[in-house]
């Protein structure tokens, strides 16, 4: 995971905080079926990620095949549809840019899912949620505490790595001496 991905959620967590509206899609990437004001969880992220309006995101997906079969599509069959035919598209594709942009920040299928059903088990475990129990997704307040959480995760995910790279590097020194 990445810093990149780190700041896309502190986004995402300002803009709720900030009153922005988010459809509980259960996954979907339905898009054309949702409320034109609010869009699912995954699709704040990812326009975060991209810096495209949630406007120009649905523009974008609509673009080359997988507009085709859009209809009724979560997040993570469209990440897998891209693993697989991927190589069927090209750079200035809006697909491309979408896909691409969530790879790089080290998202996968499986994350995107876990977003929108707040279903990561880390995050939870860190919340202090017992395993096998669901949070509601429709509870503004849970999405916001289980966003922040996943952000801090990753955050001293990062601090950790950074710490054991630094304490190689000076092993290295010294044993170099």
């Amino acid at each position: 995971m990445s810093t990149q991905l780190i700041t896309a959620l502190s986004t995402v967590i300002n803009q709720l905080e900030n009153g922005i509206r988010y459809q509980v899609s259960r996954g979907l990437l339905d898009m054309k079926k949702m409320d034109s004001t609010k869009y699912c969880l995954t699709s704040h992220l990812v326009s975060a990620l991209t810096d495209f309006s949630n406007v120009t995101l649905e523009q974008k997906l609509s673009d080359g095949p997988i507009g085709l079969i859009a209809g009724n599509l979560s997040w993570k069959t469209a990440m897998q549809f891209w693993d697989e035919y991927h190589h069927l598209l090209q750079p200035g594709m809006g697909l491309y840019e979408v896909w691409s942009s969530i790879q790089s920040a080290g998202l996968t299928p499986q994350d995107l899912e876990e977003l929108e059903l707040l279903g990561n088990q880390q995050v939870k475990e860190h919340l202090g949620v017992p395993s096998g129990y669901y949070l509601d997704s429709d509870r503004y307040e849970v999405v916001l505490r289980y966003l922040t959480a996943w952000r801090d995760l990753l955050s001293e995910s990062i601090s950790q790595s950074h710490a054991i790279d630094g304490g190689t590097q000076k092993q290295l020194a010294a044993t170099a001496s």
